[in-house]
């Protein structure tokens, strides 16, 4: 039997892109925090992207993928040194560079092996998104009143869209430097 047939690729990728979500959410509560107060939400974060790294390095392993574990393990190595919490503004607002890769490798994994990381998938294309989106964007549960002109509509939509395609975001950033 070999070592690869032992592992169970779809839930091993569930689990790195959970380390990778709570690390993405960690570092969205840091950010308004002041650089000189004790900030747990760093920490966090800091300790999410170190366990998805090391859980992608074991799932390479495992999968005897040694060419690219020693070139994320370099990537590890460079991440270690200049600090987990490496950051780039993305189209919107900043995001964890490691964070970016991690996920880049881990799509690769799951494509590789013909699963899905993901807890959710998009099923609808953009255009059925926007059609759909009238409602939630002037719900009066969500919402004191309907948006008042071109802008809070910009605003309302993007805000929708921004949590659907937060992984596109992602991608676009790391292969468009």
């Amino acid at each position: 039997m070999h070592r690869s047939d032992k592992v169970n690729v779809t839930e091993a990728l569930r689990e790195i892109d959970a380390a990778l979500s709570e690390a993405d959410q960690a570092y969205s509560k840091a950010r308004p925090i002041r650089r000189d107060e004790f900030n747990e939400y760093e920490f966090f974060a800091e300790h999410y992207i170190e366990k998805a790294f090391i859980q992608i390095l074991v799932l390479l392993e495992v999968l005897d993928l040694m060419q690219t574990y020693n070139k994320l393990e370099g990537i590890y190595c460079e991440a270690k040194e200049k600090g987990f919490l490496e950051s780039e503004m993305g189209i919107e607002e900043p995001y964890l560079v490691y964070g970016g890769i991690l996920y880049t490798y881990a799509n690769a994994i799951g494509n590789s092996f013909n699963v899905n990381s993901s807890k959710t998938l998009v099923s609808k294309d953009l255009t059925s998104i926007l059609r759909e989106i009238v409602y939630p964007i002037t719900d009066p549960d969500l919402f004191d009143s309907p948006p008042a002109n071109e802008l809070e509509v910009h605003k309302r939509i993007e805000a929708v869209l921004r949590c659907i395609f937060v992984i596109i975001q992602r991608i676009f950033k790391y292969y468009h430097c």
